[in-house]
């Protein structure tokens, strides 16, 4: 079965044209085998280009910068104990309202210092030791990275 390319009429196979519209049907040239082509695939030109900038190593914290996440400071196991002291005697502490004005902001100001790999001046680490947590102050005050 043949249809018309200009209407879509059903033809007969032999009609030369439309019997619909009158367009000129085209004969259909017998099949031929599939042949491949005939030049084989070429590879690319030029092989791959390496990046222009070489990858920098990131600074600290965690802002991005040029595409690239920076990474984490690394934190001592004195620092951490600290942190953790500070966390538990701000907890313990709010029994009593009014000292938890100070605990509250100076713990969040460590882990804030400790997080963008700032410097922990020895005012700070010596208020820790008056007014939050004993121990915390003096394993902040032992700790050499800080």
């Amino acid at each position: 079965m043949k249809f018309c390319k200009n209407c879509g009429f059903q033809l007969a196979d032999e009609a030369g044209f439309c019997t619909n519209c009158g367009t000129a049907v085209e004969q259909a040239a017998p099949q031929q085998a599939y042949t491949a082509p005939q030049q084989p695939y070429a590879a690319p030109q030029q092989p791959y280009a390496a990046p222009q900038q070489p990858y920098a190593a990131p600074q600290q914290g965690y802002a991005p910068q040029q595409g690239y996440y920076q990474a984490a400071p690394k934190v001592s196991g004195l620092a951490t104990a600290a942190k953790i002291l500070m966390i538990i005697s701000t907890v313990v502490m709010g029994f009593y309202l009014i000292p938890l004005a100070w605990c509250i902001p100076m713990t969040i100001a460590y882990n804030n210092m400790l997080k963008n790999g700032q410097p922990v001046s020895t005012g700070f680490k010596i208020c820790t030791l008056l007014f939050v947590n004993t121990i915390s102050g003096i394993l902040m005050l032992c700790d050499k990275d800080q």
